[in-house]
């Protein structure tokens, strides 16, 4: 696995990002936490923003590009 690690970028504590060499092809992985409803709603706010300019930067991307994470999302009623 390794090898197949291209390079990786923090963007903050909540956002990372990783390319992988595969064999036909490359992979970027954006992996994201999201705050809680706990935290300020700027600082909610800040996380997607930045998110969206990270999606938005690689739009063009070639090969394949997940966007995954633990988004702090509530289904359903309260």
């Amino acid at each position: 696995m390794s090898k197949a690690l291209k390079y990786y970028n923090t963007f903050s504590e909540r956002i990372i990002c990783a390319k992988f060499k595969e064999k036909h092809h490359d992979t970027l992985l954006i992996q994201a936490y999201a705050p809680t409803t706990d935290h300020d709603e700027e600082e909610i706010e800040q996380f997607y923003d930045d998110l969206s300019e990270i999606i938005k930067r690689n739009k063009a991307w070639k090969d394949k590009l997940f966007v995954v994470g633990d988004f702090n999302a509530k289904v359903g009623k309260e």
